[in-house]
């Protein structure tokens, strides 16, 4: 959901003071807000729209900026036919270089309202563009249907990219070794979401035998494999990357799952021990989990999260979920429950298509918590409690 700021206070009753307080009480997630914000999108979007570009466009943009927050409020409270009607509208009113990232989004809000065929439909590409622009496209149609689990029609595509490909005659051989490395990429990531850990592994390492830098989304496929795949698997793909902050992460979690808890600690305390160098930052994530991970006996890793919300922002879904999932550690479910709660709310209205918490939050809650507290975690992640109590009687086993 985005938010607006002015230079100077509106006027009350202006446009401006109407937008300011409507984007308050959705902050809050207050219902309040909407009736308001449908006050700002109706109004203002039956004003000729050559009265709302006048003045530097100050109307058309008080209208955008309420729509926008008007639809992420609307997908967060699960109102998807009135949020759809205005993620369309939007759509019309932005310029050509919004277009494929606002049809993105409302491929994401037809599969968040569990429309699969029909955001499917919007992502397919349409006959017409020249070779280099229809792989594009065709590329952007395949991240979308991995996202959403539609695979055969991910292979599908893949397949006729090869074709494409193959078609295309100019490409020098390092435009062909990026290709190779992203056919591979992708297909190590189809195979990542069927949990086909060994054929992951083995297409990611063909991307990286391409080309290292090439090798799309190499760190998403191991953190994969660590989490919930063979650790040995894990080990072999982190070991061919560089010493860092998350690869130190990972392996400490594979080590972990693997029994080697030893292992574990000594790459979690490089963790929590590194000082990054002044262009460089610290993943936050992995910072605060190993801490949790090393039983957090100080309460320096849920310290660190509570001062990152108060200091960076209170409004963040990522760090609300690390803050729940730290009080939920230390046995404080109250608090867990507001920041997880809050955290689920924030991620639906500013990522369309997530209606949940990031599954993976399961694997680390399993691993980090009392079994007691899982069933209380499962609504979050849109899991049934008893396919909590099913998955919490098997935590110990490795996928």
């Amino acid at each position: 959901m985005s938010t607006t700021t002015f230079s100077t206070a509106p006027l009350k009753g202006s446009w401006e003071a109407q937008l300011t307080e409507a984007e308050r009480l959705a902050r809050n997630f207050n219902d309040a807000c909407l009736p308001i914000f449908d006050k700002l999108y109706t109004r203002l979007g039956k004003m000729p729209k050559a009265r709302r570009m006048a003045a530097d466009e100050r109307l058309q943009n008080i209208f955008l900026r309420a729509a926008d927050s008007y639809q992420g409020y609307l997908l967060m409270r699960e109102q998807y036919d009135r949020a759809l009607e205005v993620i369309e509208r939007m759509g019309k009113e932005l310029g050509e270089a919004e277009a494929v990232d606002w049809n993105i989004h409302t491929a994401l809000a037809l599969h968040q309202a569990g429309r699969d065929d029909e955001a499917l439909e919007r992502m397919r590409p349409q006959p017409g563009p020249p070779a280099d622009e229809k792989l594009n496209v065709w590329s952007t149609f395949v991240m979308f249907a991995t996202k959403i689990e539609r695979l055969d029609d991910a292979e599908k595509a893949l397949a006729h990219i090869a074709q494409l490909i193959e078609k295309m005659t100019d490409l020098d051989e390092d435009d062909l070794h990026f290709e190779r490395a992203y056919m591979a990429s992708h297909h190590a990531l189809i195979a990542l979401q069927r949990q086909e850990w060994a054929e992951s592994a083995e297409w990611i390492e063909e991307a990286l035998s391409w080309d290292f830098e090439l090798a799309y989304k190499y760190r998403e496929v191991y953190q994969t494999i660590a989490l919930k795949g063979p650790p040995d698997i894990a080990l072999r793909l982190i070991n061919q990357g560089v010493d860092d902050v998350t690869s130190f992460f990972f392996r400490g979690l594979a080590h972990h799952r693997a029994g080697d808890d030893a292992k574990a600690r000594r790459n979690w305390e490089k963790v929590v021990a590194y000082e990054p160098g002044e262009d460089e930052g610290v993943p936050l994530l992995e910072t605060i989990l190993a801490y949790y991970y090393l039983g957090d006996p100080d309460r320096i890793g849920l310290e660190l999260i509570l001062r990152a919300l108060s200091e960076m922002d209170s409004t963040d879904w990522a760090l609300l979920l690390l803050a729940g999932l730290g009080w939920a550690f230390h046995g404080d479910m109250r608090n867990a429950h507001s920041n997880l709660e809050n955290a689920m709310l924030l991620r639906r209205m500013t990522r369309p298509g997530a209606k949940y918490l990031p599954i993976e939050l399961w694997q680390h809650a399993q691993l980090l918590l009392d079994d007691n507290f899982l069933p209380e975690i499962a609504p979050y992640l849109g899991m049934e409690i008893d396919q909590a109590a099913s998955a919490a009687e098997n935590k110990g086993e490795a996928g």
